[in-house]
């Protein structure tokens, strides 16, 4: 309830999630591009995909927007990247590490920003910054100082200071502003790479216009594929792609988790649930023996857990909803949510969650309840003494049933992050099918595991073995929640091992021949010249800017037509197939020019594309592209499933900025790192790494991933286990009554702690085996798919903390109601029932 609850409201802040507008707060209108890639199946099913930049708008929408009525004002603006450079030589981010931006100083009224002190940039050569950045470079007007653009570096005065004009927004802003002269603007943006038009819109109505009738207006008289029209708290959304991205993002995440508790949380308490019921087998028998019907017992039971789902929303709803916030900032700190999103707790998620337990309490319930309402009266007294020894014919189908669902669902092969929640997902599956069929299994394993307990164990292990035989339901309750632990835990801990040392490895096996590489160090980005530069200097024989970005795509999957963005980096083919080996499997990296693209192995699988042929990708700005595959290549992971042309990226990224550049030093060049100290005097916020220190710096991201992942993964493991000893302590206590009838009969002591402690073996080994065995294919799965070979990676470390976790659990679990019982010294000391 708790962990349902927690992914509840995350999912409903995500919803009502929106950017507060700080540039734009005093528009009335702001038109912008659409941050969504949308398109229609033949059968009308709307498909759509985020797009990881802006989308431009056409240089005569301005216009088109001018003319209509009630327009008083219209301002394009087009944001390029401007970053200034302080007294200490270190680039000036924004405030929390934000980004810098340059502005027209005409977009100033629209925030409002107002003159603090100094004047208004007028003229080229004249910058004016908001006061926070200006206090954190150390100016004030009149100074000169460096600003940073994709242009390269300049010098500037400071003709004065902007301030936000209003102090509840100046504190909620994240972007270092840069104004300069709006001819000055018009040059740098231009200058920027990327479309000529503006990214926005922005409108002042005449008086006595409203927002809300202006823009319907607007959208009514102005047709532009692509373009949307935004008003009140919606224009946020035009200052960037973050809110859009983060919201998405976090919806996503939060749905998954959350679906993902729900399903973990069913299967865990079909096993309390089972063993509540069996202890209750006499009170159950007698109220069938003198005329309970089979409705009397159901209801009986269906009551009694809608009782505990109650007590559960009443205290688990408030509590997950009072953790909401610490374990929110938990999650910002290592990205897995977005930092804008602001919680919202209301009664939704309590509700939604209350639901979901009331359905896995109820089915839980009516499933242990089957076998005590199905047999007649007559016979109940004589089952009440002794444990069913067959299953329904209806859980046995429907457990095979869960099996084969989750093998078929398992060997459709998925790669990248997608694949780790799908493979938890096939876990889970399978992990419902076990449930259901864990007396079976455990019979057998059992049958298998005696001769062991009795040679090995002597007395108390042929004792256990007895005990643990004729009551294969109690073991298997025990069995049941380690195996979801176990389970669960190795696939968290061994898919995050595989994609770290995968990422690792290819990394270092990419950059083989690279000497170099120029990363960014505070700035934004690095300038397209930092690598014209790079590639002059005499020690470098080949340099290749790459860009970071993402292409979106159609493909075909299990629920049809998908649009799926994908990572992606824009090299320069000539210098990048001499210079970074990325496995090419086929074709050529070098033919990769023009209008032509290199994807992953791992991508073609999914689509079907091949060498040769001439595929649709929705390149970063939304721009339609038809690019020739010229290439396929093995080596992906953490760097990116399609290779476009620099160029062709650098037209459609709306920074124009290089993400980083590699370079291939000549033989003997003794002095390559004095002529890279020298470039560096050039462009602030770039440093040199070597190859080993790439390779450490792609670790040291992949490693903050899977950390990343292991927290997310390790909240549904606590709650998880917590469950599991709950489950496990119950079926502990059930053996109070034999524990004390053995020892009324003149077992000692130590006698039955050994006993306890086979058992316990027992236990432990079995819970191993099936939670290995549960997740052998998954993992095989993905590990292939990742990585080329079928075996995932298992750090020793790792696999001996998932095995001492789940045993350890056991022992606890095991040992302290037993404990309890040992103090009883015969069966005449039990209180009465």
């Amino acid at each position: 309830m708790v962990l349902t609850t927690l992914w509840g409201a995350y999912f409903e802040s995500s919803l009502r999630m929106k950017a507060i507008p700080q540039r734009f707060a005093a528009a009335d209108i702001v038109v912008d591009g659409d941050p969504w890639v949308k398109d229609i199946e033949p059968g009308g099913r709307r498909l759509q995909a985020i797009l990881p930049d802006k989308r431009p708008l056409p240089q005569d929408l301005v216009d088109q927007v001018r003319a209509v009525p009630g327009v008083r004002d219209v301002v394009a603006d087009r944001s390029f990247y401007a970053q200034l450079v302080g007294q200490d030589g270190e680039a000036v981010r924004g405030p929390d590490g934000g980004p810098s931006r340059g502005h027209s100083w005409a977009t100033a009224a629209f925030a409002p920003f107002r003159v603090l002190s100094g004047k208004p940039p007028g003229r080229a050569g004249e910058v004016m910054p908001d006061r926070r950045t200006a206090e954190a470079a150390g100016v004030r007007p009149g100074a000169k100082i460096r600003v940073m653009t994709a242009g390269g570096t300049q010098t500037y005065r400071v003709s004065g200071i902007a301030e936000h004009n209003r102090t509840s927004l100046e504190r909620q802003r994240s972007e270092a502003s840069v104004f300069f002269s709006d001819d000055e603007a018009a040059s740098l943006a231009r200058g920027s790479g990327g479309s000529s038009g503006p990214y926005a819109i922005v409108v002042k109505a005449d008086s006595g216009v409203g927002a809300r009738q202006l823009a319907s207006r607007i959208s009514d008289q102005v047709h532009a594929p692509g373009a949307r029209v935004l008003h009140g708290d919606d224009k946020g959304e035009a200052e960037g792609q973050e809110v859009v991205e983060g919201r998405d993002f976090a919806l996503a995440v939060s749905a998954s988790f959350g679906l993902l508790a729900a399903l973990f949380a069913m299967v865990i308490v079909i096993g309390p649930f089972t063993i509540a019921v069996q202890q209750r087998k006499r009170e159950i028998a007698l109220l069938r023996a003198v005329g309970a019907t089979h409705g009397t017992v159901r209801g009986m039971l269906c009551g009694e857990a809608l009782i505990l789902t109650c007590a559960g929303v009443v205290i688990g709803g408030p509590l997950g909803l009072l953790l909401t916030g610490p374990v929110r900032d938990l999650f910002v700190s290592v990205g897995v949510l977005p930092t804008g999103l602001t919680l919202v707790r209301g009664p939704l998620p309590v509700l939604a969650a209350g639901v979901l337990t009331l359905v896995g309490t109820q089915a839980a319930a009516l499933l242990a309840a089957r076998r005590a309402v199905r047999i007649r009266p007559v016979e109940a007294l004589r089952e009440a003494d002794r444990s069913p020894r067959r299953l329904s014919v209806v859980r046995v189908v429907a457990g095979i049933l869960a099996l084969v669902a989750g093998v078929v669902f398992t060997l459709k092969k998925a790669g990248g992050e997608a694949a780790v929640m799908k493979t938890l997902v096939q876990v889970a599956v399978l992990m419902l099918g076990f449930a259901l069929l864990a007396p079976l299994v455990v019979r057998g394993g059992i049958a298998l595991l005696g001769p062991v307990l009795a040679r090995l164990g002597g007395l108390p292990g042929r004792v256990a073995h007895g005990a643990l035989r004729a009551d294969s339901r109690r073991l298997a309750s025990a069995v049941v929640p380690l195996v979801v632990v176990c389970a669960f835990a190795g696939a968290v801990v061994f898919t995050g091992a595989t994609l770290e040392k995968e990422e690792t490895e290819q990394a270092k096996a990419r950059m083989a021949d690279v000497g170099r590489v120029l990363v960014t160090d505070g700035a934004d980005g690095l300038p397209p010249k930092a690598a014209q530069a790079a590639a002059k200097l005499p020690a470098v024989q080949k340099a290749t800017p790459a860009i970071e970005t993402r292409v979106v795509v159609r493909h075909s999957s299990p629920v049809g037509d998908i649009l799926e963005s994908f990572p992606a980096q824009g090299l320069v083919p000539e210098a990048a197939s001499g210079l970074m080996d990325l496995g090419v499997s086929a074709g050529r990296l070098a033919d990769v020019h023009g209008e032509s693209m290199a994807v992953s192995t791992s991508l073609a699988r999914k689509t079907g594309w091949r060498v040769g042929r001439t595929e649709t990708v929705v390149l970063g700005d939304g721009a339609t592209a038809h690019l020739r595959v010229a290439a396929l290549f093995r080596r992906s992971a953490g760097f990116g499933d399609v290779v476009v042309p620099h160029d062709l990226a650098l037209q459609h990224e709306s920074l124009g900025l290089d993400s980083q550049v590699y370079l291939g030093l000549r033989p003997g060049a003794a002095n390559a790192d004095e002529q890279l100290d020298e470039l560096l005097e050039r462009f602030p916020g770039v440093k040199v790494l070597d190859r080993q220190q790439a390779a450490d710096r792609a670790e040291t991201v992949s490693a903050a991933d899977t950390r990343s992942r292991y927290l997310l993964l390790g909240t549904l493991f606590v709650f998880s286990a917590a469950a599991a000893a709950t489950a496990l302590t119950m079926a502990s206590v059930q053996r109070k009554r034999d524990l004390a009838l053995m020892r009324t009969l003149g077992a000692g002591r130590h006698q039955l702690t050994m006993v306890v402690l086979w058992e316990w073996t027992a236990v432990s080994v079995l819970a191993l085996l099936a939670g290995g065995a549960l997740v052998a294919l998954p993992m095989a799965v993905f590990s292939e798919a990742a990585t080329d070979s079928m075996v995932p990676s298992m750090p020793m470390l790792l696999v001996a903390g998932t095995v001492s976790s789940t045993v350890l659990l056991a022992l606890v679990a095991n040992l302290l109601p037993a404990a309890m019982a040992l103090r009883v010294r015969t069966l005449g000391d039990l209180p009465r029932s």
